[in-house]
């Protein structure tokens, strides 16, 4: 599983390399994304986890959303704080870059968000 979303190998290189039919590799897969993605926080309990932490921020389809308002005194203060933001955002979406299964997706496109919400399942599980 690990080799197909942190490299982008291909289902016919899986099957070659543990000795099984493209048809059990794609089965597999399917299966062990959707059981990683089951265990994800869903949408409502990320954001309220958002809440309850200090100065954290969420990129919601591509607006960030802040949990503190703050007002800055000036436009240098604004662009300051907005640099820092957008940052955060950016890390977020680098960390999901660095799984090859994004690089050449090759599934049906309303599957994505089921393999991205399995690749933050075991980025959570390795850095706990």
């Amino acid at each position: 599983m690990r080799a197909h979303l942190r490299n982008g190998d291909r289902y016919e290189r899986l099957a070659d390399g543990f000795g099984v039919g493209v048809a059990t590799v794609c089965r597999y897969v399917h299966e062990a994304v959707d059981l990683l993605a089951d265990l994800a926080r869903s949408l409502t309990a990320a954001l309220r986890a958002l809440a309850w932490t200090w100065r954290n921020f969420a990129v919601l389809d591509g607006t960030v959303v802040q949990r503190a308002a703050t007002s800055p005194a000036t436009t240098r203060e604004a662009n300051r704080a907005h640099a820092a933001t957008r940052a955060r955002g950016e890390r977020g979406l680098a960390v999901l870059k660095t799984w090859n299964v994004f690089t050449r997706f090759r599934g049906c496109p309303r599957r994505v968000g089921t393999f991205a919400r399995a690749v933050l399942t075991l980025e959570d599980a390795f850095h706990e």
